[in-house]
C-alpha cells in the first residue's frame, strides 16, 4: 500500500497580516479525505516564523491547530513542525539581487525556498518509507476523494515520470517520488538564493533527473484561494476553473421573467438562514456563520451579460468587504474554445453596510460569472440583498 505525505507551509504571519488561510486549507483537506485514504496519508504543517516574537506566534498557531484538529478527530494525521532559528542564514536580509528583485522580494523568495527544503528534509528523515510526496501551501482547497484521484492518475501513467502536477500553479500541487527528495532538496540548497522555487524545480528535473518527464492532471485537483501573499503588497487573483471545487450545494436554476437564467453555487455549509440563489430577487437576511477566507457565492449566467453594476447590502457591518471576481466569456482561438481565469474588479463605493460596483461607460465588462468571496475569517456574514445590473 503506497504512503503519501502532504505538506503545508504556514507563511510569515506578520507579513500576511490581512488573512490566515490555514484553517480553510485544513478543513478542505480533512473534509475531502476518505477514511481509507487517511490511513496512508500524513499532513505536515510547517510554521515558518522568524520574527523576534516568533515564540508567541508559534504558541498561538499550534494551539489553534490543536483545538481545530481535536474537534475534527484527526489525531495522528497531522504533524506540526518549526525549523530552528539557525536554519536561516544570517545574510537573509542582505542578499545579492538577481533578476533586479527588491531586497524584500529576495528575502521572501529565498526564505520560501529554505522553507520548502526544510519540510523535504524532515519528511525524508522521519517518513523515509513513504512512496510519494505532494508539495502544497497553506492557501488551497481540494476536491472530494483527492487522494484516490491522485493514485488513480499516477497508476494510469505508462512510463517513468519525475513529477505529476495537480494545479495550474507551478509551485503548488507537485507530486514527487519520495526517493527523489534528496536530489531535489540538495539542488535547492546549492541555489536557494538564485531563483524562485518553481524555476529551481524545473532546472533540477532537467539537469539532475535521467527521465525528466512531467505529467499534468486535467482537471486540477487543488485550487489556489489565497489572494494575499506573505510578500507584502503581492496579490494573486488568478483562479483555476472552479467547477470541481464547489462543495456545498447543488446548483439551483432561477427562472425570473426577463432576466438571464443562471446557476448558483457556494462553498460553505455554515448557513444560519436564508438563500442567495437569485440575485434579481434575493433578500431577507442570508446569514453565514463562521465563514472562512475563500468561501464564495458564485452566479454562472446561462448567457453572457454586460455587467453594468453590482450592489451588496449587509444587515450588519463587516470588518473587511467581500471581494468580487468576474469570469470573461469563452473565446475562440484556431476554432478551439478557450476559458479565461477569474479576475478581480474593485468596488466603486463601500460603506460599513454596503458595497457597490458601477461600470464606467466605456469600460463595461462582458462576463459569464460573478463571484463574491470572503477575504478573512469572520464570526458572521449577514447579507440583506444582492442586486446585479446588466
Amino acid at each position: 500500500m503506497p504512503s503519501l505525505l502532504f505538506y503545508d507551509v504556514l507563511p510569515h504571519e506578520s507579513l500576511r497580516a490581512e488573512v490566515n488561510y490555514l484553517r480553510t486549507t485544513l478543513d478542505s483537506l480533512f473534509e475531502n479525505l476518505k477514511p481509507e485514504d487517511a490511513k496512508i496519508t500524513k499532513i505536515v504543517v510547517m510554521i515558518a516564523e522568524k520574527d523576534a516574537d516568533r515564540e508567541e506566534k508559534i504558541e498561538s498557531v499550534t494551539s489553534e491547530i490543536g483545538r481545530h484538529s481535536d474537534r475534527r478527530g484527526t489525531f495522528g494525521l497531522l504533524d506540526v513542525i518549526v525549523p530552528p532559528k539557525e536554519w536561516y542564514p544570517p545574510n537573509l536580509d542582505n542578499l545579492t539581487a538577481t533578476f533586479d528583485d527588491s531586497p524584500e522580494r529576495m528575502y521572501w523568495r529565498t526564505k520560501q525556498n529554505l522553507d520548502h527544503m526544510y519540510v523535504m528534509v524532515y519528511a525524508y528523515h522521519f517518513y523515509g518509507s513513504s512512496k510519494y510526496y505532494l508539495m502544497l501551501e497553506d492557501d488551497v482547497i481540494t476536491v472530494q476523494g483527492y487522494i484516490s484521484k491522485i493514485l488513480a492518475f499516477v497508476n494510469r501513467i505508462k512510463r517513468s515520470w519525475t513529477a505529476c502536477h495537480f494545479t495550474n500553479f507551478e509551485a503548488i500541487g507537485n507530486l514527487f517520488h519520495f526517493i527523489d527528495l534528496p536530489v531535489i532538496y540538495n539542488y535547492i540548497l546549492k541555489r536557494h538564493a538564485t531563483k524562485p522555487v518553481d524555476w529551481l524545480l524545473k532546472d533540477c528535473f532537467k539537469e539532475e533527473m535521467r527521465n525528466p518527464y512531467r505529467k499534468q492532471s486535467v482537471p486540477a485537483l487543488f485550487q489556489h484561494v489565497g489572494k494575499f501573499s506573505s510578500l507584502k503588497g503581492k496579490r494573486q487573483n488568478l483562479r483555476t476553473n472552479l467547477k470541481n471545487f464547489r462543495r456545498a450545494t447543488d446548483p439551483q436554476k432561477t427562472a425570473t421573467s426577463g432576466n438571464p437564467g443562471l446557476l448558483y453555487t457556494e462553498s460553505s455549509t455554515n448557513h444560519g438562514s436564508g438563500l442567495l440563489t437569485d440575485p434579481y430577487t434575493s433578500s431577507g437576511q442570508f446569514l453565514l456563520s463562521s465563514p472562512h477566507a475563500g468561501d464564495f457565492f458564485l452566479y454562472h449566467f446561462r448567457q453572457d451579460i454586460r455587467l453594468l453594476g453590482l450592489k451588496v447590502t449587509l444587515c450588519h457591518p463587516l470588518a473587511k468587504p467581500l471581494s468580487v471576481m468576474v469570469l470573461p466569456p469563452l473565446r475562440f482561438e484556431n476554432k478551439l474554445k478557450i476559458k479565461g481565469n477569474h479576475e478581480e474588479i474593485f468596488w466603486t463605493k463601500t460603506t460599513a453596510t454596503e458595497m457597490e460596483y458601477v461600470a464606467e461607460k466605456d469600460k463595461v465588462l462582458k462576463v459569464c460569472e460573478v463571484m463574491l468571496e470572503v477575504i478573512s475569517d469572520a464570526e458572521t456574514v449577514c447579507i440583506d440583498k444582492i442586486e446585479v445590473k446588466f
